[in-house]
């Protein structure tokens, strides 16, 4: 019952500009986002419900929100969803192997309840925290670098409590030996597999121990070190010093947390460094539907169409592929606050839009794209639903042998999941609209200048009261003439083109009403249709009282006297559970 887009920001406290509710808007809006009328840009499916939990409320923050998911899940499979979307990702964290409790939870809404569960895979790769090694005997030594500062910056240092290292294999929890040497320190501190009681690392650290094995043999070790007083901790090289007792071969995992940098390369292991098996937690689900990140239309030429680097990868951990599809990663999305502040000239902007990234970009195109494909077959289950958009996926010689582990099975294509085959290459007409004030509050809205690549025909509608609600029906006439109340004020109106395969532009005017003569050209391309009160009707009114252009807007998209969007941008993360920054535009049409 709460209109969420007058919510104030400051319930979501960020980091510096951004409000704390950037990730959750990005990704609602890349769903669902749809003003009737009003929005330039419309979400993947605008008119689906969707059911949303704050992550942030009961989660004890990005590294403790394991076990509270499970009621979050049972209330949306109360709610009769039909898709859920997982806006967080962790690693380090749970049994990556489709083992854990919550990645069993999903598995069994997948099954039992039809529920599909779109997963992003995570941001992961590129980051220096994944490493992978393979040995039989001997002691493999590790470097773990922390940094003093973040890159490029003089004085903002690096400050963490903590680091949390994990160490994934098949086998028992006394297959290797761990020591630890602090930075510059020269004694190794021995730590036995199950240090649930601290050892002392150096004057101020402590470190603990934590194994766990899941029921398919797989061992997790969590190795925590800590400052006692959570101070920050000494930066430099950690050594670990890891000797293999087992007598056998073990391929082991290892990923870094350093509670402060998130995907960011800051924290990184030294030496056998991997982007394999960098897709995350819950993606890892054997019912999850992993979603990968390609660059979509921001970003370095070369990266458009591509894998994003940072994109997690797969192999899961027990060698299953683990990506199923891969989706744009930056699309528009609206900004967080009614009023934008430090982009606007401080100005006050009743809705902007903000380019959002990230596989969290990703994910929402996935699921959205489902809730379509759900509308036209409400009946298909989880099953035929992720089978219909795996056999749509567009693929492309790039990508190599499909399914493979950076793309899945291709790229979302939602049309050819649902039709067989890729929508006819079509690009959308230009949307181009000029005003002429006649008779002061009579005015005639002239669409001529609009046109289409292709050289298709072109039918046009309006919405003269700018209310979200179309005034007329399709039309191939692009002039017509409407009458406002005689009240000053602002004039504001819609134009919608489109053309013969049913691709759209838009354009949106304003001005000010005045109370002048304004003669109409002689060349407006067609009679303009009388729409509005009956006595001014569209007359023309006297020759002789001047003329003049009073507002032209077009380019096939939102226009008004604001002036040009300056730009910005953001990069959010993961942390928000969703169920089913910044490019700036000064007006939303």
């Amino acid at each position: 019952g709460v209109n969420l887009s007058d919510l104030d920001p400051s319930i979501f406290p960020g980091k510096g500009f951004m409000p704390g509710s950037s990730h959750g808007t990005g990704v609602a809006g890349i769903l669902a986002a749809n003003t009737p009328g009003l929005s330039r840009f419309v979400g993947m499916a605008p008119y689906s419900d969707l059911y949303m939990v704050d992550h942030s409320l009961d989660s004890g923050g990005q590294y403790g929100f394991i076990s509270g998911n499970l009621n979050q899940m049972i209330w949306a499979r109360d709610q009769n969803v039909d898709i859920m979307l997982y806006e967080f990702s962790s690693w380090g964290l749970e049994f990556i192997d489709g083992s854990s409790n919550m990645e069993k939870a999903m598995d069994e809404l997948h099954h039992n309840n039809n529920i599909v569960q779109v997963s992003p895979a995570g941001n992961l790769a590129g980051s220096g925290k994944h490493m992978l090694v393979e040995f039989s005997q001997g002691t493999m030594p590790v470097g773990i670098d922390l940094p003093s500062k973040w890159p490029d910056t003089l004085f903002q240092y690096f400050d963490t409590p903590g680091l949390m290292i994990s160490f994934y294999w098949y086998g028992e929890e006394q297959d290797f030996h761990l020591s630890i040497t602090e930075p510059e320190g020269e004694k190794k501190i021995g730590i036995a597999a199950n240090s649930y009681d601290p050892v002392s690392l150096g004057e101020d650290m402590v470190v603990y121990s934590f194994p766990e094995k899941a029921t398919t043999g797989l061992m997790h070790r969590i190795v925590s070190i800590y400052d006692k007083d959570q101070k920050k901790i000494p930066d430099g090289k950690y050594m670990l010093y890891i000797k293999n007792q087992s007598g056998k071969n073990i391929a082991l995992h290892g990923y870094i947390q350093d509670l402060a940098s998130g995907w960011a390369r800051m924290t990184v292991f030294d030496t056998n460094e991997s982007d394999d098996t960098t897709i995350c937690h819950p993606s890892t689900a054997d019912s999850a539907f992993s979603v990968a990140a390609f660059g979509g239309e921001f970003g370095p030429p070369e990266e458009l169409g591509k894998i994003r680097g940072y994109s997690g990868r797969g192999p899961r951990i027990d060698g299953v592929v683990a990506i199923d599809i891969a989706a744009p990663d930056d699309p528009y999305s609206p900004f967080p606050e009614l009023h934008t502040g430090p982009f606007s000239g401080n100005l006050d902007v009743v809705a902007s839009y903000m380019v959002f990234g990230g596989t969290s970009g990703a994910g929402p195109h996935v699921a959205g794209g489902l809730a379509l494909v759900k509308q036209l077959e409400p009946v298909a289950a989880a099953d035929t639903l992720i089978q219909m958009m795996v056999q749509g996926a567009a693929t492309e010689p790039h990508m190599g042998q499909l399914p493979n582990k950076e793309w899945g099975y291709g790229k979302v294509d939602v049309y050819k999941a649902v039709f067989g085959q890729s929508a006819p290459s079509n690009a959308p007409p230009v949307a181009d609209l000029e005003l002429y004030s006649v008779n002061g509050y009579e005015v005639i809205f002239d669409a001529t200048g609009s046109s289409d690549p292709e050289g298709m025909e072109l039918e046009y509608r309006w919405d003269f009261d700018y209310d979200g609600e179309w005034d007329t029906t399709w039309s191939p006439t692009p002039s017509v003439a409407f009458s406002y109340p005689e009240t000053p004020g602002m004039a504001v109106a819609k134009l919608s083109v489109r053309d013969d395969l049913g691709a759209m532009a838009q354009a949106l005017v304003s001005t000010e009403l005045p109370n002048e003569y304004v003669s109409p050209p002689d060349d407006l391309g067609g009679q303009a249709d009388a729409v509005g009160s009956s006595d001014s009707g569209g007359s023309q009114p006297p020759a002789d009282e001047g003329s003049g252009i009073k507002g032209k807007k077009g380019g096939g998209g939102c226009a008004s006297s604001a002036g040009s969007p300056p730009p910005a941008s953001a990069l959010p993360p993961l942390l928000l559970l969703v169920f089913a920054a910044a490019l700036l535009r000064r007006r939303r049409c």
